[in-house]
Formats: C-alpha cells, sequence, structure tokens
C-alpha cells in the first residue's frame, strides 16, 4: 500500500559531494518511498542517498540511508524511487503513523 503524502525534504549522495539538493516526496510504502526534483541531477542519481524531510505535524526532521531503484526523467524534474535502507524502529513507525493519520483524515475512516 502507497501513501500519497508531499513533504518537502532534501538528498545528498554519499558518492559525489556533499551537497543537498531539494525534492518533494510523492509517496511512501513500508520499504520505500518516491520524491520528485527539480533540474539536470541525474549524474547524482546513483547509490545511496542520505534523505531529510520534515513531518509537518511536530517539526520532526527523519534522516534515512536509501538505495535509488530507479529514476524517470518527466519534462524539467526527475522522479525517483528509493528503497529505504537504514531507518531506526521509533521512527519508522513514526514515518507510516504519519501518511496514514492523513490518508485516513480524506477517506473518513
Amino acid at each position: 500500500m502507497r501513501f500519497n503524502v508531499p513533504l518537502d525534504m532534501e538528498f545528498v549522495p554519499l558518492s559525489k559531494e556533499a551537497k543537498y539538493y531539494n525534492a518533494e516526496t510523492k509517496d511512501f510504502s513500508r520499504d520505500g518511498l518516491s520524491f520528485a526534483s527539480n533540474g539536470n541531477i541525474d549524474n547524482v542519481l546513483n547509490g545511496l542517498i542520505m534523505l531529510k524531510f520534515k513531518l509537518l505535524q511536530d517539526s520532526t526532521y527523519i534522516y534515512a540511508l536509501g538505495d535509488i531503484r530507479w529514476k524517470k526523467q518527466v519534462s524539467d524534474k526527475y522522479l525517483v524511487g528509493v528503497k529505504i535502507r537504514r531507518l531506526d524502529l521509533e521512527t519508522r513507525n513514526m514515518k507510516l503513523d504519519f501518511p496514514f493519520n492523513i490518508w485516513k483524515d480524506n477517506f473518513d475512516i
């Protein structure tokens, strides 16, 4: 199951210079997420990346280590799929509760 929750985020490739790039999450699943980023970033979208995104409910930052599984250029943006490789259990539960609650509230479950 995927949850469509847009969050502002940043990522930094671990195989390149330590530069953060802005992006926006598109959806979450139990094992990963997808995001969109502007600009020509194809050369930095390989291998491991460190993700940093902010939950809206309490301004908490979540950090994760992810592995890029796919990327697709659409117009002037890149859509990117990431498999989460490292995320502590407490953060993982918080990450999943947050989008589920937004999704649930939109459908009055």
